[in-house]
């Protein structure tokens, strides 16, 4: 061990810290060892541990061995979040985009970085930018340059089988504090609704355009539908993927039915598989009829392209009559893995005076929920041929039972806080809704000839 002298004389040694105190003139110290510069963009290069002092910022600069980080000095407030991350909700190799914007109160420059927590009841996982792993589900995170608040997160493939639910954060750095904001990052995939859909529309002969929609930009879907989606005249029948949120939708009045699909026929899927994440609550004005599947524009060869999957319809218009409470009003559709909220007004399920014999456009639902329901009406045109259920939802399910009803429960509750839509037992006697929901193992058929989906009678 070194003697407390030799320490001593070792600091005032030709290269010991305290070198400068022995000069002939004690201002010729200087700054203390610190070395000043103008501004960052003369601090030049530098050996590991020299400091230097910017007097344009008034700030101080350690040299990592690699390059100039700045430590705090005086005072100095945290970056501020004046965007902050969004959700991600990913499904099989897909991608989405986060942009943040930070600001600093000194004007110190930002930069961001980002990292993901996986916390189980055993373990913590810490995922970070430039670690060289990411989240399970996770393939890359695209972000460069640093000064950029965008980063573009990848999903893996479904066949890989990782998904998961994580808390991402984004790192705002001004050199000497960062802070944080965070969201949530999950990769769930879902049941491919939207890619059956687009499939079986192209196999008819049709186009389909999907639509990557969130509630930040696309709150109220109803002028988007207007102006982009493709009209039943051009064969178009397109799919709005709605990330989870909530939506609003206004119906547009055609004749005496309000038709929330706007004279167009599309599909409104949800981007994930639990219905209560995405919410669509849609209304209408002062009228008559609230079908939610309405109007007489589709063609025959594309009967059933009005389409819901994986989401909450609440409908908030209706009359007691049955025929203005019709679910369906002389028109096809689909519907799979999907809470009716009917606001507790009337329903019925069949209504148009005109409607033939034989049944073209048939409505088919498998996996569904009908809750809130006030009162039941019967169906003001007496047919029933044209309304299939299989795997649903239901109170009092014999009040429906003149219509095609299989396999289905009468129990259809919310719970008070409406964190919880449905209740149901999957015990082989019982079933009920999001029966199977990640199957992936069925087909669509837009034409309406046969039940719509493939496994609607054996679930």
């Amino acid at each position: 061990m070194s003697s407390r002298s030799r320490k001593v004389a070792k600091a005032f040694g030709s290269s010991g810290v305290l070198a400068k105190a022995t000069l002939a003139v004690p201002e010729a110290v200087g700054g203390g060892g610190v070395e000043p510069v103008a501004n960052e963009a003369a601090l030049g290069s530098g050996n590991a541990g020299d400091l230097k002092f910017a007097t344009a910022t008034k700030s101080a600069f350690l040299y990592d061995g690699n390059e100039w980080d700045r430590i705090q000095t005086g005072s100095n407030a945290a970056p501020f979040f004046k965007v902050s991350p969004t959700q991600v909700s990913l499904g099989s190799q897909e991608s989405a985009s986060v942009s943040v914007l930070a600001g600093d109160p000194e004007g110190f420059p930002i930069t961001y970085s980002w990292d993901a927590l996986k916390v189980d009841s055993s373990q913590t996982i810490h995922y970070k930018e430039g670690g060289g792993t990411y989240p399970p589900g996770i393939v890359n995170v695209i972000h460069s340059p640093a000064s950029s608040g965008t980063f573009r997160f990848q999903a893996d493939s479904q066949g890989s089988g990782n998904k998961g639910t994580y808390t991402y954060r984004i790192l705002a750095n001004d050199g000497a504090i960062t802070s944080l904001a965070t969201n949530t990052l999950k990769v769930a995939y879902t049941n491919n609704f939207h890619v059956k859909y687009k499939a079986a529309v192209e196999a008819a002969g049709g186009t389909c355009v999907i639509h990557n929609l969130n509630a930040t930009d696309h709150t109220d879907l109803h002028d988007y539908i207007d102006n982009s989606v493709g009209a039943i005249a051009d064969s178009r029948y397109d799919v709005l993927l709605l990330a989870p949120g909530s939506y609003n939708l206004t119906a547009q009045q055609i004749s005496y039915s309000w038709d929330p699909f706007r004279g167009k026929a599309f599909a409104i899927v949800g981007n994930t598989n639990q219905p209560h994440e995405v919410h669509l609550t849609v209304s209408g004005s002062s009228g008559r009829d609230y079908p939610i599947f309405g109007n007489e524009l589709e063609p025959v060869n594309f009967r059933a392209t009005k389409a819901l999957a994986n989401l909450t319809f609440k409908r908030m218009n209706s009359s007691g009559a049955s025929y203005s409470a019709a679910m369906r009003r002389n028109n096809g559709g689909l519907a799979r893995n999907v809470l009716f909220d009917f606001n507790n007004l009337g329903l019925s399920l069949n209504y148009y005076n005109g409607e033939p014999g034989t049944i073209e456009r048939r409505l088919t639902m498998f996996a569904v929920t009908f809750a809130n329901v006030g009162t039941r009406g019967g169906s003001y045109s007496g047919q029933n041929a044209g309304f299939y259920v299989g795997r649903g939802l239901a109170a009092s399910v014999a009040s429906y039972s003149a219509y095609t009803w299989t396999n289905n429960s009468n129990t259809a509750t919310l719970t008070a806080d409406g964190t919880k839509y449905w209740t149901y037992t999957d015990n082989g006697s019982t079933y009920g809704h999001l029966y199977k929901a990640d199957d992936t193992n069925y087909t669509i058929d837009v034409g309406g000839v046969n039940k719509g989906f493939s496994d609607v009678d054996t679930g």
